[in-house]
């Protein structure tokens, strides 16, 4: 048997030390923490006051271009969560989680016109159609008429021409002349 590493060890006599290896005291596995046994276990979501509300929205905003659709929903998510856990008010929460929504909406961190836009002009870069850019807009929370002027910022940059459409749904898609190399589809 190797020497003890310390003097805690060292003092250990050989009995308590059988004792402890048989209770499972010790042991690195990762079963025992699986049983619950281990230290760091996952704690749930913590109640949803305004204070908690208002860092997650901060957070969201910081991370993702946000409407006040998306805002909305994923604080509601947190507020139902909480309701469901803690017992808190939901319409407390409800009422927390649109005063975040309409602050957000007047200091302009939220802007759905210019998530409109990006969106509108990304999927037009990707090839999708009309409809289902104007399917996926509505889906983001985005009003009609919000989504009519992204189209029309869109239209203007050419990117809604049939011909742009299809040319990058060709290349997306790997079709025609962007098929790639000859001999490496041989390769295949």
């Amino acid at each position: 048997m190797d020497p003890p590493a310390c003097q805690t060890c060292a003092a250990m006599s050989d009995e308590s030390r059988e004792a402890d290896t048989e209770a499972g005291a010790g042991r690195r596995s990762g079963r025992s923490r699986a049983l619950g046994g281990g230290r760091h276990t996952r704690r749930g979501p913590r109640p949803a006051t305004p204070e908690r509300l208002e860092k997650a929205a901060m957070a969201y905003v910081e991370r993702y271009a946000a409407t006040a659709e998306t805002l909305r929903r994923v604080l509601m998510r947190r507020v139902r969560k909480s309701a469901a856990l803690h017992d808190t008010d939901p319409e407390a929460g409800a009422e927390a989680a649109e005063a975040i929504v309409a602050r957000y909406a007047r200091a302009g961190l939220v802007d759905d016109a210019a998530v409109a836009d990006a969106r509108a002009r990304g999927l037009a870069r990707r090839g999708d159609g009309l409809p289902r850019i104007r399917a996926k807009l509505a889906a983001k929370g985005i009003d009609e008429a919000t989504a009519e002027a992204a189209l029309a910022g869109a239209a203007e940059d050419g990117l809604l021409t049939p011909l742009a459409m299809a040319a990058a749904y060709a290349r997306r898609r790997r079709l025609g002349p962007w098929r790639g190399d000859p001999a490496r589809r041989a390769e295949r």
